[in-house]
């Protein structure tokens, strides 16, 4: 299944998502699937801005990653962000790298890169029109990157950024464990016995997006197994038993 296929999925399942929290670990997946093993999400923010701290929405970092950065003041220096400032379009980090940089921002570089372990990432700037929603980050030391992986994540991004604004404006108070549709049929055909492959083949989609989902069930239902989780979801009247 190629990964546009897979994208399809992975934005059906940040649309449903309940929480913010699910949706930076369903982005950060398939992040994951192309190299990237960090993510960072930041709210809106303007070069008047001071600290990193008071707009990280998410980050995957040490624990004192953050407070360092913030005490040396390495914001108005960071290159990657003040690019996305002002720029509609996502990039690279060897993009503005070529544009070439100050001695102040070859140093932030490096000490992100020491501090999280990195050497290529892209930045994607979250607008709506001239309003500027929230920056996402990625970031690893090998990724896949052409300009269909480019796109998707662009796509992904927008709309992982988009529903955790709604989340927040409009929040909601579903049962715990809320499935999306797309879990629910996968554990029902869990239910019958069927596995990964089978299942992809009934719903048309890969065994590896097939287990995604029910690994997602699983979380959300707190099972530690598929039939823990199916036995959860029939309780809950989620699937039929």
């Amino acid at each position: 299944m190629s990964d546009i296929h897979e994208a399809v999925h992975v934005a059906d399942s940040i649309r449903h998502a309940r929480a913010a929290g699910e949706i930076w670990r369903t982005l950060k997946i398939f992040a994951g699937s192309l190299g990237f093993t960090h993510l960072s999400v930041l709210s809106p923010l303007d070069a008047s801005a001071k600290k990193l701290a008071p707009h990280l929405i998410y980050i995957d970092a040490p624990a004192n990653f953050v407070d360092t950065f913030d005490q040396r003041a390495l914001l108005h220096h960071h290159p990657l962000i003040q690019q996305a400032l002002t720029s509609s379009d996502p990039f690279t980090v060897r993009e503005v790298q070529a544009r070439g940089l100050t001695a102040e921002q070859r140093k932030v570089l490096e000490f992100v890169a020491a501090e999280l372990d990195l050497k290529a990432g892209f930045v994607v700037p979250v607008r709506r029109a001239d309003e500027m929603l929230g920056v996402v980050m990625f970031g690893g030391l090998r990724c896949r990157l052409g300009a269909i992986e480019r796109s998707i994540l662009h796509l992904l991004a927008h709309a992982a950024v988009v529903r955790a604004i709604d989340l927040k404006q409009a929040p909601k108070k579903p049962a715990a464990g809320d499935l999306s549709p797309r879990e629910c049929q996968c554990l029902q055909w869990a239910s019958q016995g069927k596995t990964d492959s089978e299942i992809g083949v009934i719903l048309g989609i890969s065994a590896r997006t097939a287990r995604f989902h029910i690994e997602n069930a699983k979380r959300k239902l707190g099972a530690a197994t598929r039939v823990q989780a199916v036995a959860e979801a029939m309780r809950r009247h989620a699937i039929a038993a």
